[in-house]
């Protein structure tokens, strides 16, 4: 229900450093994403010895799909930083600071 929260389909999910952090708890090491940006990879961390590691910020691949929509269902293929643009102004949970933000407020 992509749609539910926010009409562009954009506001959804977690962020790469949310699974990250989560993955770690669980003991898995993060080992990267598709060129694509729409796949992550994580691998429990007892096995993950022949793999590179990477930070969130390291592994990170922009995600390449356009498919967000307009107040009227219409699709707008915006690239990544205007998608962001859309939903800046919606609450997310930051996991670092333990406090409800505004989107544009985790990318100052």
């Amino acid at each position: 229900m992509r749609g539910k929260e926010h009409y562009s389909e954009l506001y959804f999910g977690a962020s790469l450093s949310a699974f990250c952090h989560l993955a770690d708890l669980k003991g898995y090491d993060f080992i990267g994403t598709t060129r694509a940006g729409v796949n992550a990879y994580f691998v429990r961390k007892d096995v993950s010895g022949p793999f590179r590691r990477y930070s969130a910020s390291e592994g990170y691949n922009e995600s390449h799909n356009r498919d967000s929509k307009d107040a009227k269902g219409k699709l707008q293929f915006l690239r990544h930083e205007k998608r962001l643009d859309v939903i800046k102004d919606l609450p997310v949970f930051n996991i670092e600071t333990n406090k409800v933000e505004l989107i544009k407020d985790t990318f100052k």
